[in-house]
């Protein structure tokens, strides 16, 4: 989640599609759904967008920009590159700022929605502002702004979205936010401790007011610390200077957890474990060198890979997931963090492999260490469970010791892969970019071992999604964690709003929210990005966010 920047925009096609009939056994209303969907286009909101650095340092070709690519095979390997630094798809119109409202029962009949789909949402209706209509027990059907129900799958079908009449509160509810700082998304370079600790204050503050009772900030955004640290440098982010550390000793970590504290909410350290920084392919052959001396990277150039993103003309480099060394370095990275700061959480994002890392990424590696007959990607996702596991274990292992419960996540991809035949536990609703050969992690295996903590879904998508529905997705990822001890978060993705295809509506994330309170699975929520929820950038964000944060949550009294 965060500081994924450029994703190229693709586009999905797909074969017409009939659906049947859906029934709807209810006091007031019985409706007959039938749709017929040419292909078309589908944006898929992709994690976290952030905007163009300098020319001289681009951003990670990964997480950020809204889009969307076709569905890889399981046989494929090689994932599309990344071209777009922007931060949403330019192909998406907004064809209406109507704002939300609800049916009266003398106009609430849906209608049966024989729209194309366009853009990705259910069809070309679907992308202004939605309407809901009452039903039995005091629950609304969410419907499009033409009065034509939205699909719990979306171009897959399903029954009718239903929502409850009002927001109930869940016991002990997460409700996260993402602090970017990498590339200074959300929390800008400080030149003084004193400066820091003014520009902290602040960003804590607005936060608990907001509601939340949780940030997560980014510490190690590239293979550096925004902490004290013995084995990695102090980040470029920070001062400007990698290795530089603010005047007088002092440690942000530490006064970023007290402050926290200070002010109700828990403080979780967000770690991107691999990734190292990218250059334009003709600075690539001495980039590492452009480090701090004390950096993992520079000092072990034979641990770090590199991708050459032909299309953005950049060099990729991420620490090697197949060097057992890389391993040890991540576990003693995290095992530092728990023994000098005991913060309330240890997450880690999507990046793992980088999107588009091709088979020359990592051959030698692949050719010294896998095993025979082993496939490339089954390879990378041993790897990269090796890693988690190992993580894992070490997070246990110090609370068993220090009677503490520090829990340790991920947050990946919100499709974990696409059903197909030769993935028939995959998500029934979804054509698009999944974490399981694009990533090369099985998320969901790890959530069925209980090997981490909680899982933190980046469903930045909206109900009316063709290619990648926010409900069908939550539902999905509920029936995962179902009997296993791992909590379910959802992330979502604010910046979407009121910018993708089908999240133009003023109460898009405020009708996501209320449609976590009935699965019982989803103990919380997580927002991203910051700046968004600070400042929000258009109309449907501010009435959403007005929403959440005035009526459904209650702001902390330590806020006050």
């Amino acid at each position: 989640m965060e500081t994924r920047v450029g994703r190229t925009l693709h586009r999905l096609r797909f074969p017409l599609a009939g659906f049947r009939a859906l029934l709807l056994p209810t006091l007031l209303l019985t409706f007959s759904l039938c749709f017929c969907l040419s292909a078309q286009t589908a944006n898929l909101a992709l994690p976290h967008p952030i905007p163009p650095p300098a020319a001289d340092d681009p951003p990670p070709a990964r997480k950020q920009t809204v889009s969307t690519r076709p569905a890889t095979t399981q046989s494929s390997q090689q994932k599309p590159a990344s071209a777009s630094t922007t931060k949403t798809s330019t192909s998406t119109s907004k064809t209406s700022t109507s704002t939300a409202k609800t049916a009266t029962a003398s106009s609430a009949q849906p209608k049966t929605n024989t729209a194309t789909a366009s853009a990705g949402a259910i069809s070309a209706s679907s992308t202004v502002a939605a309407k809901t209509a009452p039903n039995s027990g005091g629950s609304k059907i969410l419907l499009d702004a033409s009065g034509n129900i939205i699909p719990m799958n979306g171009l897959f079908g399903g029954g009718p979205i239903l929502l409850p009449a009002s927001y109930t509160a869940k016991p002990n509810e997460f409700r996260g936010v993402w602090v970017s700082t990498a590339y200074n998304l959300d929390f800008a370079k400080q030149p003084t401790a004193a400066e820091f600790q003014a520009a902290f204050r602040t960003l804590a503050a607005k936060i608990a007011a907001l509601g939340f009772n949780t940030m997560m900030f980014q510490v190690r955004p590239n293979c550096d610390a925004f902490y004290k640290s013995s084995i990695n440098p102090w980040s470029r982010w920070l001062t400007g200077e990698e290795g530089k550390a603010l005047d007088g000793g002092f440690d942000p970590m530490a006064f970023m957890i007290a402050e926290a504290h200070r002010r109700g909410l828990k403080f979780y350290a967000w770690l991107n474990p691999y990734r190292v920084g990218q250059t334009n392919m003709n600075a690539a052959s001495t980039y590492l060198k452009t480090l701090s001396a004390g950096n993992f990277a520079r000092r072990n150039p034979g641990l770090v890979a590199r991708w050459n993103n032909t299309k953005t003309n950049n060099a990729v480099f991420f620490l090697d997931p197949g060097r057992s060394e890389v391993v040890t370095h991540i576990v003693d990275t995290v095992r530092e963090i728990l023994m000098r700061y005991r913060p309330d959480g240890i997450v880690f994002d999507d990046y793992f492999y980088p999107d588009g890392c091709d088979a020359a990424c990592d051959a030698a590696t692949y050719r010294k260490f896998a095993r025979k007959g082993q496939n490339l990607g089954d390879w990378r996702r041993a790897n990269t469970e090796l890693m988690v596991r190992s993580v894992a274990g070490t997070v246990r292992a110090f609370n068993r010791l220090n009677g503490t419960s520090i829990p340790f996540g991920v947050s990946p991809v919100g499709i974990w892969a696409n059903r197909t035949d030769a993935m028939p536990e995959g998500c029934p609703s979804t054509k698009g970019v999944e974490a399981y050969t694009q990533s090369y992690i099985d998320v969901r295996k790890w959530v069925k071992n209980s090997w981490i903590d909680f899982v933190i879904p980046q469903v930045n998508w909206g109900f009316a999604n063709g290619r990648a529905p926010f409900a069908g997705i939550v539902n999905w990822w509920s029936d995962q964690v179902r009997g296993t001890k791992v909590k379910l978060y959802i992330g979502v993705g604010v910046y979407q709003a009121g910018v993708a295809a089908g999240m133009e509506s003023p109460s898009e994330l405020s009708n996501q929210i209320l449609y976590l309170t009935l699965r019982n699975e989803v103990s919380g929520s997580a927002f991203y990005p910051v700046r968004h929820c600070l400042t929000p950038e258009n109309n449907a964000q501010k009435a959403s966010l007005r929403t959440i944060f005035n009526s459904y949550w209650k702001p902390s009294p330590a806020a006050k």
